[in-house]
């Protein structure tokens, strides 16, 4: 039995710091300066709202819901890619990090 219960427990992650005493704006901070491709995904995506919500009222002829569809798929594509180069980052950092560690090992 005791056994067990170890083996069980070797698999909790641990998901960080957490404070319950941390305002939302220290929590928004702390995930924005870990994750910054997060907040660039999240203004890119406003970016394009605002950008949509100015180009509505000039909108030369294109019916509301073909132009409110166009506009999900841009703000969408922010998010994405914001999510793309962020994964990328994260390979490239891997990748030199076991370089590196790869370099200290053979010296």
């Amino acid at each position: 039995m005791a056994a067990d219960k170890t083996q069980n427990t070797a698999h909790i992650v641990d998901y960080g710091q957490f404070d319950e005493d941390e305002s939302g704006t220290e929590k928004f901070w702390r995930k924005a300066i870990n994750e910054p491709f997060v907040p660039a995904g999240i203004l890119g995506t406003c970016g394009v709202l605002a950008w949509g919500a100015y180009r509505f009222k000039h909108r030369a002829g294109t019916k509301p819901s073909i132009f409110l569809l166009q506009l999900r798929v841009m703000s969408q594509s922010m998010i994405v890619g914001a999510m793309v180069i962020g994964a990328l980052s994260h390979m490239y950092k891997y990748k030199a990090d076991q370089a590196a560690k790869a370099q200290g090992a053979k010296k």
